[in-house]
């Protein structure tokens, strides 16, 4: 690990000591020091790059009204949010009188 000899025992100092020194963890010593490579699309790819796609969908959903789309079933699924169920009130409550305690059953 060190190239530096000890002088007590005339030997190059150890893994386990260096990094006992340098308060390292002994598997970051082996980690390769280069740089990760750039991080690609996965999959295979189009015949156009994702920026002259999106390019080519906006184009078509501005040259398409989005009524016309809705009336003939075009449109995109979307998630429909969880049944609710009845509301116990409108979301006004107004007491009788100030400073009273009040709560629903």
């Amino acid at each position: 690990m060190s190239r530096v000899i000890s002088r007590v025992t005339g030997k190059p100092y150890g893994l386990a000591a260096v990094c006992r020194v340098w308060r390292l963890a002994r598997s970051g010593v082996y980690r390769p020091r280069s740089t990760p490579p750039a991080r690609q699309r996965r999959g295979p790819l189009g015949a156009m790059t994702d920026d002259a796609l999106t390019m080519e969908i906006r184009d078509a959903l501005a040259a398409s009204p989005l009524q016309l789309m809705r009336q003939n079933n075009l449109l995109a699924p979307s998630r429909v949010g969880s049944p609710r169920g009845p509301r116990n009130h409108d979301g006004t409550i107004i007491p009788d009188t100030v400073d009273v305690m009040w709560g629903t059953i």
